[in-house]
């Protein structure tokens, strides 16, 4: 481990020798860049409150799946996606954003994207992504996180814009009603869930398990709201989070439930009617109606007669393009001989000129 906080350390700190490093605590410096491409062993990088401007050193880590905490926060990173921490498979902790006294002293980490990119990343149980343009995606955010933030967690999940334009504020308007609880968003919000996670809902074990945890999550709310009324009175807004919360959850549970109820219903009306269909389609083929019979008959009889027009049809289509052709072969012949009739004419007509101009001179 090595720790070297608050040192006045600037510019660039080069730990490419450190190959058994597992643990590096380097805030509160002014460090603008950093070099751990030997750090084969690292397991938790603690560099906020710096001068860094990019995190492209962490592509030089040799191992970044034994990355388990990562904290950038309060530096300077240009534009970067927060796909690039994809890779860090087994982050628990991952602190990107930027806290409101470091944006008033002029930093500002701008990250951008969307939590679909860490749908992976199983471990998480704390992030901060305060101030940045990281701004949907929250049904892709892992159970380890959600677990976290019951009851309603902010600093497990730290989203707020700090009164700026960054896009984070639709994370913190999505979460704030819910107490910043994140199962308690995921179950109010199915459809994106069942995108997301679709194994929530493949099987009937699951569903009924998502109906349950949504009826516990009610209950729970139930009491907090009704402890919140009785002992802290005068806590206004979190009265008003926790109605909301309620609200929405009581909600989602009537749809479910209704729309469960009508899939049962329609599955049972399907049911009856293909059993129907068989029974009706047996007895038929048991007892075919007389008139059936006899229809048959003239359907075959027709089919039979409309077999043969068509042949015959054909056939004489096969006659006439072959008159068509002899009848062609006897116009060029014909127009042939008219113009050997022609010629000799001419010829005989010459000759009798000369024959005559002859006469003439004789």
């Amino acid at each position: 481990m090595l720790v070297i906080n608050n040192k006045n350390l600037e510019g660039h700190l080069d730990l490419r020798e450190f190959a058994d490093l597992e643990k590096l605590f380097c805030y509160y410096n002014q460090l603008a860049s950093l070099d751990v491409s030997g750090c084969s062993a690292l397991t938790t990088l603690n560099c906020h409150s710096n001068q860094l401007t990019s995190i492209n050193f962490l592509n030089q880590l040799p191992h970044p799946e034994k990355l388990t905490m990562l904290r950038v926060y309060n530096n300077n990173i240009q534009p970067t996606d927060i796909a690039l921490f994809s890779k860090f498979v087994n982050l628990e902790v991952l602190k990107i954003g930027t806290e409101e006294d470091d944006l008033k002293q002029g930093k500002h980490n701008n990250f951008y994207g969307s939590f679909k990119s860490w749908k992976n990343l199983s471990k998480l149980y704390n992030i901060c992504i305060e101030a940045t343009d990281v701004n949907e995606g929250l049904e892709y955010l892992p159970f380890s996180l959600v677990q976290n933030t019951k009851g309603g967690q902010y600093y497990h999940i730290e989203c707020s814009s700090h009164d700026t334009n960054a896009k984070c504020k639709s994370i913190q308007d999505q979460l704030r009603p819910f107490n910043y609880d994140l199962e308690t968003w995921q179950l109010a919000n199915p459809e994106l869930m069942l995108k997301s996670r679709p194994e929530y809902f493949t099987q009937e074990e699951s569903k009924e398990q998502w109906i349950n945890a949504l009826a516990t999550k009610i209950e729970k709310t139930q009491q907090e709201l009704q402890a919140t009324k009785t002992n802290l009175p005068d806590k206004v807004k979190k009265i008003q989070r926790l109605t909301s919360k309620l609200t929405s959850l009581e909600h989602i549970k009537n749809l479910l439930e209704q729309k469960e109820s009508l899939k049962q219903q329609i599955e049972q009306e399907r049911d009856i009617h293909q059993d129907a269909m068989k029974a009706m389609d047996n007895f038929y083929q048991q007892n075919p109606p007389k008139e059936n019979n006899r229809l048959n008959n003239i359907l075959q009889e027709f089919e039979k007669n409309y077999l043969k027009l068509n042949q015959e049809n054909q056939q004489q289509k096969q006659k006439n393009k072959e008159l068509e052709k002899t009848i062609e072969l006897i116009e060029k012949l014909a127009q042939q001989r008219i113009q050997e009739l022609e010629s000799k004419i001419n010829q005989l007509e010459i000759n009798q000129e000369q024959a005559t101009k002859i006469y003439k001179i004789d």
